[in-house]
């Protein structure tokens, strides 16, 4: 389970060794150049090799090279963008310290319940060098600063267009309605008659009739189901509670044979939440597809002002 958790680690940042060892390898010529700098056929097969194992597509089948090709082509496409970004990143002079990208390490080593000690180790036993995940990291770090420095800081939501959602959108930022129920189930062809009619006159207690001649569950709770969501209510069972104030009995309906008799314990309303209560989650809603927008505005910036040569 370690050398599991150590390998998603590495898949996170780096192309595992056992992917790399598992592609086939092919004279390394040069299929992109990127503003002058190159990407080769061995980068791409690196990268492409944990997608192959995974679909069980081989270069040596005849019969999977155009979705090799396929792959291997929106793989460069990737490749040319991230290069571009780390060049971005460069000419803003964006630096990462030592103890930053160590730090970062650390958080990912215990989202897999590992010491960073550990990850050490078991990348030393799977022959891949730390460097190489410690300058992954680094670079992955300045790419985000880069991007929340020419993207996020660029995407605005206002206050007017999280009240404008807001008025728009009320049925979505209501409290659960819920409501407390008591439940007595007559067993088929029981008489029923004279304990409801018991029930009517206050001469009995729905809880202790549910005692006495009850089927169902919950006889000595008095039939308490607990809080129910109303949402998740039967439209019988609304149709019989929904007259009801606290402390009523529902008039008895069927059910699969039964005989089925509801008390509404207590209600709760879905009371419309106030603004300050949703408005990050709103804002988060807003900001996400204009992120996505202005991140593909950039990408596409960058992409048409750059030198791009493709051969592959």
């Amino acid at each position: 389970m370690r050398a599991f958790c150590a390998c998603s680690i590495l898949a996170c940042v780096l192309f595992l060794s056992a992917g790399i060892a598992g592609a086939e390898t092919v004279f390394n010529k040069i299929v992109a150049v990127v503003n002058g700098s190159i990407i080769t056929q061995y980068d791409v097969q690196e990268a492409v090799a944990p997608e192959l194992l995974k679909t069980g597509l081989s270069r040596k089948n005849p019969g999977d090279a155009d979705r090799i090709h396929a792959i291997e082509r929106k793989v460069l496409d990737a490749m040319i963008t991230d290069e571009l970004f780390t060049q971005e990143a460069e000419r803003y002079q964006l630096t990462v310290k030592d103890t930053e990208v160590e730090n970062e390490i650390r958080k990912m080593a215990q989202r897999s319940n590992m010491t960073l000690e550990q990850v050490k180790e078991q990348m030393k036993a799977d022959g891949v060098s730390y460097d190489m995940l410690f300058g992954k990291v680094r670079k992955n770090i300045v790419r985000s600063r880069l991007i929340s420095y020419m993207v996020s800081r660029k995407v605005v939501v206002t206050k007017e267009d999280v009240q404008a959602y807001y008025d728009e959108h009320k049925s979505e930022f209501t409290s659960e309605r819920k409501v407390t129920v008591k439940m007595l189930v007559f067993a088929p062809n029981a008489d029923k008659e004279k304990p409801l009619g018991m029930i009517r006159e206050g001469k009995l207690s729905f809880e202790d009739a549910v005692k006495m001649f009850s089927v169902g569950p919950a006889k000595d709770n008095g039939g308490l189901l607990g809080d129910l969501a109303w949402k998740d209510l039967s439209s019988t069972w609304r149709e019989a509670l929904e007259p009801l104030s606290a402390g009523q009995v529902a008039e008895p309906f069927e059910q699969e044979g039964a005989t089925i008799v509801l008390k509404l314990d207590k209600a709760t309303s879905g009371d419309m939440l106030p603004l300050e209560d949703v408005y990050s989650t709103i804002e988060n809603t807003l900001r996400q597809p204009m992120l996505e927008s202005r991140f593909e505005e950039y990408t596409t910036k960058l992409r048409e002002k750059a030198v791009v040569k493709i051969n592959l």
